[in-house]
């Protein structure tokens, strides 16, 4: 009998000592798991915030390009060339990292009376040159420019502008402002 009381309380001691290093086992998962969750939730609003300032960045730069374009635009008819030159240098003087593009869309027959589509787009290149180059790529009725999502919405705050939703393409995320403009009869 005297065999079986060692063998019980072995046992016995063999269970209580598993039980209390489950126990320890588990207060350290607990203790390392809140610490690697309170170490990705730290990373996640790091990376939040430097998102949201490459956000402020752009909306900022956005804002002081569109309102520049409307202000060289709005008023007396330009030509074609001086809406181009406008262009480049807006451009060319933007933010490489953070501005792509920008164009100048008339509405149907506003720009020329007997020209249906006129707008005139700059952008840079993507490749690492950035060369800023022109493009009339919209300017087809396949694409109707003035139909667009992109292009109604200016109409939405003419003052100011709307931020399109953002569209991915050719490997880039893109935000779009759209600002409408008026001519010398305010139209």
């Amino acid at each position: 009998m005297s065999d079986f009381k060692q063998s019980y309380k072995f046992i016995f001691g063999c269970f209580i000592f598993g039980f209390c290093l489950t126990g320890l086992m588990a207060a350290y998962y607990v203790s390392i798991h809140k610490l690697i969750l309170d170490g990705e939730i730290l990373n996640q609003k790091l990376r939040a915030n430097v998102l949201i300032e490459k956000i402020e960045k752009f909306t900022v730069l956005a804002d002081q390009l569109s309102h520049s374009l409307k202000t060289q635009i709005e008023g007396p008819a330009l030509s074609k060339q001086s809406i181009e030159k406008i262009l480049r240098k807006s451009i060319s003087e933007s933010s490489e990292k953070l501005i792509y593009g920008a164009g100048i869309w008339y509405e149907p027959y506003r720009f020329n009376k007997t020209e249906k589509f006129f707008g005139p787009y700059v952008h840079r290149k993507t490749d690492a040159t950035s060369k800023i180059t022109l493009s009339y790529e919209w300017n087809t009725k396949a694409y109707n420019y003035h139909e667009q999502d992109w292009y109604q919405k200016g109409f939405l705050d003419t003052e100011n502008g709307v931020y399109v939703e953002p569209y991915f393409d050719s490997g880039q995320v893109y935000i779009t402002k759209t600002t409408a403009f008026f001519d010398s009869e305010k139209k």
